[in-house]
């Protein structure tokens, strides 16, 4: 199956109210399905209100949402908020065509990016490194966990010195 990956600049005015709400059920079931600690609607809306970009992975024959990834856009960088994809479709190479997406969008604009990571996040780091991402700090108890905290790695995708 090849998904399709659609590009999406601006959330408050490219959709109507259904189209929204569709999308923001899947990327809160999508983060139930796969993360022990999901974002809630509050924190999608909050990107969404600030001008969040997005590429979103659908099947295309009933447009499925698959998995999706969530920048922002700054004056000098990017900020890689969340990349997800749903369990059924892990492994299978997605999560890499969604970061090559902001990979690519990062060369049209000449900005490096940023993003923390959960250290414990073997996959994510591999899948990071593998894209020439490099660790540049660390940001103590940065996530929540069952028991007490955990901390963040930093990295940096270096376009721009």
């Amino acid at each position: 199956m090849t998904p399709d990956i659609r590009f999406i600049a601006d959330f408050s005015s490219a959709f109507d109210q259904s189209e929204k709400s569709r999308m923001l059920d899947a990327f809160l079931s999508i983060e139930k399905n796969t993360l022990f600690y999901p974002w809630n609607a509050e924190q999608f809306n909050i990107c969404f209100k600030l001008g969040a970009v997005a590429w979103i992975l659908e099947h295309r024959v009933d447009r499925q949402i698959m998995g999706f990834v969530l920048m922002m856009d700054s004056i000098d960088h990017i900020d890689l908020l969340h990349i997800t994809v749903d369990k059924p479709y892990q492994q299978q190479g997605y999560g890499q065509q969604l970061l090559t997406c902001v990979l690519n969008y990062a060369h049209v604009h000449h900005k490096n990016i940023f993003l923390e990571v959960r250290k414990s996040n073997v996959a994510a780091i591999a899948l990071y490194e593998k894209n020439d991402f490099c660790t540049i700090g660390q940001r103590k108890k940065y996530y929540a966990t069952h028991e007490d905290r955990e901390d963040a790695l930093v990295m940096q995708y270096r376009i721009v010195e």
